[in-house]
């Protein structure tokens, strides 16, 4: 799992450009955390929902939001709140380490609604909503 795989993959689902990194004063996982705190435009998550084959309502959930504050929010082309910013972030970072880490894009959709044996049979994309499953999927590619 190169990093620079995982990397081009992220930007992809985020809907960025390498240029976007380049632009931040910080580097590395600081350079999105600028991204973030300056609010990611709600129109970036088309690239998630796309990328993750995702319904309106799925993306809301993962964001931790109704799906009404998510058409809202899309509809009026608001930025996201950092707290919105994060989870979106949270879920492609994770979406980007599975299809490096299982080889392909679409073996991460696959992989990611299936329920694992590891994760207290519950699918991935359930239990990343939390830091704390965030990270136990995370340990599970390492």
């Amino acid at each position: 799992m190169s990093a620079a795989s995982i990397n081009k993959v992220l930007l992809e689902t985020m809907g960025l450009k390498d240029s976007d990194l380049k632009k931040q004063k910080a580097k590395g996982m600081l350079a999105f955390d600028a991204i973030i705190r300056k609010g990611i435009p709600s129109m970036k998550l088309q690239s998630l929902k796309e990328a993750l084959d995702l319904t309106d309502s799925q993306v809301a959930d993962c964001l931790g939001i109704s799906l009404r504050t998510f058409q809202r929010k899309r509809d009026a082309r608001e930025k996201l709140s950092v707290h919105e910013g994060d989870r979106f972030f949270r879920v492609a970072r994770l979406f980007a380490i599975a299809a490096s880490s299982l080889g392909s894009r679409g073996k991460a959709r696959e992989w990611l609604w299936k329920s694992q044996k590891a994760l207290a049979d519950r699918a991935p994309i359930r239990v990343m909503q939390t830091e704390a499953g965030a990270r136990e999927i995370e340990a599970r590619f390492k």
